[in-house]
Protein backbone atom coordinates (compact mmCIF):
# COMPACT_ATOMS: atom_id res chain seq x y z
CA UNK A 1 0.00 0.00 0.00
CA UNK A 2 1.15 3.10 -1.43
CA UNK A 3 1.61 6.10 1.79
CA UNK A 4 2.64 9.21 -0.15
CA UNK A 5 5.68 8.79 0.92
CA UNK A 6 8.24 7.46 -1.69
CA UNK A 7 9.31 10.82 -3.24
CA UNK A 8 11.00 11.54 0.67
CA UNK A 9 13.24 8.33 1.14
CA UNK A 10 16.47 8.67 0.92
CA UNK A 11 18.68 8.03 -2.09
CA UNK A 12 19.96 4.97 -1.43
CA UNK A 13 22.83 5.19 -4.15
CA UNK A 14 26.12 5.71 -3.09
CA UNK A 15 28.12 8.57 -4.48
CA UNK A 16 31.22 8.01 -6.09
CA UNK A 17 33.82 9.41 -8.86
CA UNK A 18 37.34 9.20 -10.00
CA UNK A 19 39.54 11.01 -12.03
CA UNK A 20 42.84 9.71 -13.32
CA UNK A 21 45.61 11.95 -15.52
CA UNK A 22 49.33 11.45 -16.07
CA UNK A 23 52.23 13.05 -14.82
CA UNK A 24 55.13 11.57 -16.11
CA UNK A 25 55.79 7.92 -15.68
CA UNK A 26 52.98 8.40 -12.11
CA UNK A 27 48.98 8.36 -12.72
CA UNK A 28 47.53 10.54 -10.48
CA UNK A 29 44.60 9.23 -9.36
CA UNK A 30 41.70 10.97 -7.12
CA UNK A 31 38.86 9.18 -5.56
CA UNK A 32 35.75 10.84 -3.96
CA UNK A 33 32.65 9.62 -2.19
CA UNK A 34 32.58 6.03 -0.93
CA UNK A 35 34.91 3.21 -1.74
CA UNK A 36 33.14 -0.37 -1.25
CA UNK A 37 32.97 -3.68 -2.96
CA UNK A 38 30.57 -1.92 -6.05
CA UNK A 39 32.70 1.56 -6.22
CA UNK A 40 36.04 -1.20 -5.55
CA UNK A 41 35.94 -3.06 -9.00
CA UNK A 42 35.62 0.53 -11.01
CA UNK A 43 38.90 1.54 -9.59
CA UNK A 44 40.69 -1.44 -10.24
CA UNK A 45 39.02 -1.83 -13.79
CA UNK A 46 39.97 2.33 -14.60
CA UNK A 47 43.37 2.21 -12.93
CA UNK A 48 43.96 -0.85 -14.86
CA UNK A 49 42.70 0.61 -18.29
CA UNK A 50 44.66 3.39 -17.66
CA UNK A 51 47.88 1.36 -16.78
CA UNK A 52 46.91 -0.43 -20.35
CA UNK A 53 46.50 2.55 -22.66
CA UNK A 54 49.87 3.75 -21.58
CA UNK A 55 51.59 0.27 -22.17
CA UNK A 56 50.10 -0.14 -25.55
CA UNK A 57 51.74 3.44 -26.52
CA UNK A 58 55.52 2.29 -25.68
CA UNK A 59 55.72 2.79 -22.36
CA UNK A 60 56.63 0.28 -19.62
CA UNK A 61 54.24 -0.57 -17.20
CA UNK A 62 56.28 0.05 -14.63
CA UNK A 63 54.71 2.99 -13.11
CA UNK A 64 54.16 5.03 -9.79
CA UNK A 65 50.17 4.74 -8.72
CA UNK A 66 49.96 7.99 -7.08
CA UNK A 67 46.16 7.76 -4.98
CA UNK A 68 44.37 10.60 -3.52
CA UNK A 69 41.81 9.55 -0.48
CA UNK A 70 41.29 12.67 0.94
CA UNK A 71 37.86 13.02 0.03
CA UNK A 72 36.32 9.45 0.65
CA UNK A 73 33.75 9.72 3.06
CA UNK A 74 33.15 6.18 3.50
CA UNK A 75 35.62 2.99 2.65
CA UNK A 76 34.58 -0.75 3.47
CA UNK A 77 36.86 -3.56 3.54
CA UNK A 78 35.89 -4.76 -0.09
CA UNK A 79 36.95 -0.99 -0.72
CA UNK A 80 40.06 -1.10 1.25
CA UNK A 81 40.96 -4.71 -0.58
CA UNK A 82 40.83 -3.07 -3.99
CA UNK A 83 43.32 -0.70 -2.61
CA UNK A 84 45.31 -4.00 -1.87
CA UNK A 85 44.62 -5.15 -5.21
CA UNK A 86 45.62 -2.26 -7.36
CA UNK A 87 49.03 -2.14 -4.90
CA UNK A 88 49.81 -5.26 -5.54
CA UNK A 89 48.85 -5.17 -9.23
CA UNK A 90 51.12 -2.11 -9.69
CA UNK A 91 54.32 -4.39 -7.62
CA UNK A 92 53.71 -7.00 -10.17
CA UNK A 93 54.41 -4.96 -12.99
CA UNK A 94 57.37 -3.32 -11.56
CA UNK A 95 55.52 -0.31 -9.97
CA UNK A 96 54.39 0.92 -7.09
CA UNK A 97 51.63 2.64 -4.81
CA UNK A 98 51.19 5.42 -2.28
CA UNK A 99 48.38 6.52 -0.88
CA UNK A 100 48.49 10.60 -0.45
CA UNK A 101 46.31 12.46 2.35
CA UNK A 102 44.71 9.56 3.31
CA UNK A 103 40.95 10.31 4.65
CA UNK A 104 40.38 9.50 8.29
CA UNK A 105 37.42 6.92 7.61
CA UNK A 106 40.75 5.05 5.49
CA UNK A 107 43.13 5.32 8.77
CA UNK A 108 40.78 4.22 10.94
CA UNK A 109 40.07 1.17 8.87
CA UNK A 110 43.95 0.88 8.74
CA UNK A 111 44.00 0.92 12.51
CA UNK A 112 41.34 -1.86 12.95
CA UNK A 113 43.54 -4.15 10.67
CA UNK A 114 46.00 -6.87 11.96
CA UNK A 115 48.69 -5.82 9.31
CA UNK A 116 49.30 -2.91 7.99
CA UNK A 117 48.59 -1.73 4.48
CA UNK A 118 50.82 -3.20 1.47
CA UNK A 119 51.03 0.29 0.02
CA UNK A 120 52.56 3.56 1.22
CA UNK A 121 50.89 6.17 2.99
CA UNK A 122 51.87 10.04 2.74
CA UNK A 123 50.11 12.81 4.67
CA UNK A 124 50.85 16.35 4.77
CA UNK A 125 51.04 16.38 8.39
CA UNK A 126 54.82 14.68 8.47
CA UNK A 127 55.98 17.29 5.55
CA UNK A 128 57.91 16.17 2.94
CA UNK A 129 58.70 12.57 2.70
CA UNK A 130 56.91 11.71 5.61
CA UNK A 131 55.49 8.21 4.79
CA UNK A 132 53.35 6.14 7.63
Amino acid sequence: MATGNEDELPDQSRPFSIGTIWDGPTLLVEIDGELDMASGVIVFDIIEAALATRSSKGSRREATISLDTGRLTFVDICGYRALEDVANHAAENGGSMVVRNPAACLVRLFELLPSGPTFRLETEEYGDGGVR
